[in-house]
């Protein structure tokens, strides 16, 4: 059966927290049908769970990140789509704060 590329269009959330957890809709085309399993990532990290909602939409669990400019991707029936710097974490990352004294 032949399926059309999907088409990454939006996010409803352009940003989120640095932390995993926060839900992201994202909307395009040709994400497929019910009995397709959709996959999604942001930038370089999958999604927690990606849920297909509809043949425009997939809710993605964040993984967590940090930047701006990340790429979402949207996989359906083994293809991909994307659309570039289309998300962004708020702030940055946990930081190890060192300090010493000198003798």
């Amino acid at each position: 059966m032949f399926h059309q590329a999907p088409v990454v269009s939006f996010t409803a959330d352009a940003n989120t927290a640095v932390t995993s957890g926060y839900s992201v809709t994202v909307f395009g085309l040709s994400f497929g049908a019910s009995t397709t399993t959709a996959s999604a990532r942001i930038g370089v990290s999958s999604c927690t769970t990606a849920s297909w909602v509809s043949t425009s939409s997939v809710v993605c669990v964040a993984s967590g990140g940090e930047g701006a400019g990340h790429s979402v991707y949207v996989t359906a029936a083994g293809i991909v789509g994307s659309r570039t710097s289309a998300f962004s974490y708020d702030g940055s990352g946990p930081r190890l704060l060192c300090s010493y004294d000198s003798l």
